[in-house]
């Protein structure tokens, strides 16, 4: 938090310009970071005086690259989609308004309730609310109608149901958003402009985080390009469900919902054209870099079929290598910088040939496919490279912007309200900080998955394997399945003297309660008309299964023992039995 105060109230009219933002940031950067080679990136929001006092820090540091925080540059892109005339002129903005203040806020009680209710019988008991958004954040009203469109179905039957036409005395804003929830027209605007801005959503969602996703940044802003780019073939399509007339739009002194009669034809033209308005900051040094060092597949893709034909890719990667080893003087000098950048080219070619160095069996890692770059790049190639692997875990560990920060200050106004809004300076610091970590601390416990549970939802890698066992499911099905299998194999009852031969019942099988499934054994002299003289034996690696793998079976069975090391799907035996490992398994003919 800075303290702007004592500047503000100078005498001699201070302002919170550049060069005062700069004095306050440089003595925390000269304190982190004497020597000038550790600080590599710094992130601002637009305002002039925010992107001077960068550039007056990267005068004094050449290492740092000062970029435009990117959830800033995205809250622009939807704010100039809030503008384009197919949205403006539709009051798209303002009905959506209109449906949180009466179904979502609560401030028509009656309503709301209806609504809450709906809710819950549609979601298995769980409310689940409209979002509330504000002009400050505009993307909060794409994710709002993300939210009514996922809430379509409670909101039409709010409105058809009994309770609701029994309502008496409701103001007319009441039945003017009963009427926007009633008209195909304005779900089907709804539905094609997420369709057009979905990805952009994804890449803010990214943005707005506090994980590592530089080497994201530069692929999903082209992937949004792109498909906005690929749908305005079928512009003329969807164009008709923004020319047709409403029957009831109304008026309002907001901007929102301003009547226009110019009509415009499509909007994803457009929306690609507020996209790269926007773009050239967003695709900065740091965040090509980062993409082509990226691990996840996807992207590695894209960049084997982007790099080639496109130099100025490969040129912004040489400048974001040469800056970061800008502190080197003498290498500036001697050549020595020279040879870093042309070591870096040949690392980067084997780690996209998964050559030299790189072992394909790295590439098999989990990092990869979760998209864990930085981490994957610590564990690899910071070790078996002199230049690459270096650069490499610099760009691909940054954040994108300054959401935990704008988080911060969220937490921090929280704090600063009604009778407590005039706490100090440093009181407020140590509050916010407090309430900041306990939220976090919160929110990961509840994200937080049991590490060797398969069916959590975060774990990156579920294996299938078709006809899978579980010994506890009591179905028909499991019941057909063990019958299928243990049915007709023999083994010695080593409790008799003799060492009677026994036979596993080929059509009876019993489940015990809390113990799972039981084999029917059949004595030697067995004839099929009693049944209380059959023996139930537990499927359990030290029980039947051990009894049958010690035993040599009937050659009409057809039979075959496989080891663990000969066949891996002998894992099955260990879901059966619930303990152990299975050195063998039977199947019969």
């Amino acid at each position: 938090f800075i303290d702007c105060t004592e500047q503000l109230v100078d005498e001699e009219g201070g302002k919170k310009d550049g060069p005062f933002l700069a004095s306050i940031f440089l003595p925390i950067i000269e304190k982190m970071d004497p020597l000038k080679d550790k600080t590599d990136i710094v992130f601002f929001d637009g305002g002039s005086n925010m992107q001077l006092a960068g550039r007056i820090i990267a005068a004094r540091y050449p290492r740092i690259t000062v970029v435009h925080a990117a959830e800033h540059l995205l809250a622009l892109v939807f704010s100039d989609i809030g503008k384009i005339p197919a949205v403006k002129q539709k009051s798209l903005i303002l009905k959506l308004k209109r449906l949180y203040r009466v179904f979502g806020s609560g401030a028509t009680h009656k309503t709301h309730a209806l609504f809450m209710q709906r809710t819950r019988e549609l979601n298995k008991g769980r409310a689940v609310n409209l979002l509330k958004a504000c002009d400050g954040r505009f993307a909060g009203y794409f994710y709002s109608m993300h939210r009514a469109l996922r809430l379509k179905h409670a909101l039409e039957a709010t409105v058809h149901s009994a309770q609701w036409r029994a309502l008496k005395g409701v103001q007319p804003v009441v039945h003017r958003a009963a009427e926007d929830v009633k008209a195909p027209l304005f779900w089907k605007r709804v539905f094609v402009l997420l369709k057009a801005v979905f990805p952009l959503l994804k890449l803010l969602r990214l943005t707005d985080s506090n994980k590592p996703a530089m080497d994201k940044l530069y692929f999903l802003l082209h992937k949004a390009r792109g498909d906005g780019e690929d749908e305005e073939e079928g512009d003329d399509d969807y164009a008709a469900y923004f020319n047709e007339e409403d029957e009831d739009v109304i008026e309002d002194e907001d901007e929102w919902g301003t009547i226009v009669t110019n009509e415009s034809s499509g909007i994803y033209r457009d929306i690609v054209e507020a996209v790269a308005s926007r773009a050239p900051k967003l695709s900065h040094d740091f965040a090509v870099t980062a993409w082509m060092c990226s691990i996840q597949p996807e992207i590695m893709k894209d960049v084997q079929d982007r790099s080639i034909g496109n130099p100025h890719l490969r040129d912004a990667v040489e400048r974001c290598v040469r800056q970061l080893y800008a502190h080197d003087i003498d290498g500036n000098v001697d050549g020595e910088l020279d040879r870093k950048v042309d070591r870096f080219w040949d690392e980067l070619k084997h780690f996209q040939l998964r050559s030299g160095p790189f072992r394909a069996s790295w590439y098999n890692s989990l990092d990869c496919t979760e998209g864990n770059s930085a981490k994957w790049h610590g564990k690899y190639s910071l070790f078996c490279t002199k230049v690459f692997g270096s650069v490499a875990c610099r760009v691909t560990s940054k954040i994108t912007g300054c959401g935990s920060a704008e988080r911060a200050w969220a937490d921090c106004k929280e704090l600063k309200s009604g009778k407590r809004s005039h706490i100090s300076s440093k009181k407020a610091v140590k509050q916010a900080t407090l309430f900041t970590s306990g939220t976090l601390r919160r929110a990961r416990l509840q994200n937080q998955d049991h590490p060797l549970n398969y069916r959590d939802a975060s774990f990156a890698v579920i294996l299938l394997r078709t006809g899978r066992m579980s010994w506890m499911d009591r179905g028909a099905v499991m019941r057909e399945r063990l019958l299928q299998k243990y049915g007709g194999l023999v083994f010695d009852d080593i409790d008799s003297e003799t060492k009677d031969r026994m036979t596993i019942s080929k059509s009876v099988m019993k489940y015990i309660m809390r113990q799972g499934w039981h084999v029917m054994a059949e004595p030697s002299d067995y004839d099929g008309t009693n049944p209380d003289v059959l023996e139930p034996i537990a499927i359990k690696e030290d029980v039947i299964i051990h009894l049958i793998k010690n035993t040599e079976q009937p050659s009409h069975l057809n039979v075959r023992m496989v080891s663990e090391e000969d066949d891996e799907g002998d894992d099955e035996d260990q879901d059966e039995s619930g303990s152990g490992d299975s050195s063998g398994d039977g199947d019969s003919d």
